[in-house]
């Protein structure tokens, strides 16, 4: 049996019987896949909702200030409104 690793995730092994050498090459690819397939989901998973939420926050502090300003200009108006009344009418 002659065997060496292959780009750290399977490994080659020579056999002299050449069906039980690819099967056992197959195996180990397969399994990677499938340990990266669900790493991937998990990964993409985990960034989804936190731009999902990132999204979320920055329209909500984007409607806050958004409403934070327009209250502000209204009573800024309100006073200078008020004041210009109280200017005129004393």
């Amino acid at each position: 049996m002659y065997c060496y690793y292959y780009y750290y995730y399977y490994y080659y092994c020579y056999y002299y019987n050449n069906n039980y050498y690819y099967y056992y090459y197959y195996y180990y690819y397969y399994y990677y896949y499938y340990y990266y397939y669900y790493y991937y989901y998990y990964y993409f998973y985990y960034y989804y909702y936190y731009y999902y939420y990132y999204y979320y926050y920055y329209y909500y502090y984007y409607y806050y200030y958004y409403y934070y300003y327009y209250y502000y200009y209204y009573f800024y108006y309100y006073y200078y409104y008020y004041y210009y009344y109280y200017y005129y009418y004393y």
